[in-house]
């Protein structure tokens, strides 16, 4: 909601040619609560959205054919890395290159997590 601040931030990139529906029923074959949703804003964008139990919420927006940006918040950092590990983890059981960092309330990186990153040129 407007105004309201969290302790912890997570951001991040996934290359993956994955439609978001494939991604989200991956996520979900692995345990997360993933669901493929539209844009409200942009006709035809979808994207996948992660809200787990412990308040954290979690978007994967597609930005190109192979490439997602990771966007997450929750009220703890405690909470928010482990969700950042369930997470790497499912996307790595997917094949999928990515990256997490997940930051605290003093912006601090208090978790980096990563599969095949960074991409090589080769």
């Amino acid at each position: 909601m407007p105004g309201e601040t969290t302790d912890a931030l997570m951001s991040g990139g996934m290359m993956t040619e994955l439609p978001p529906v494939a991604l989200a029923d991956a996520l979900r074959r692995a345990g997360l609560p993933a669901e493929k949703r539209e844009s409200s804003l942009l006709t035809g964008v979808e994207y996948v959205r992660i809200v787990t139990e412990s308040d954290v919420d979690c978007s994967l927006e597609r930005i190109s054919l192979a490439e997602y940006l990771v966007h997450g918040d929750a009220d703890g950092v405690e909470e928010l890395e482990a969700f950042a590990h369930e997470l790497s983890a499912a996307l790595a059981a997917a094949g999928v290159r990515h990256r997490l960092e997940v930051y605290a309330e003093d912006r601090s990186v208090a978790a980096y997590l990563h599969h095949q990153w960074p991409p090589s040129d080769g």
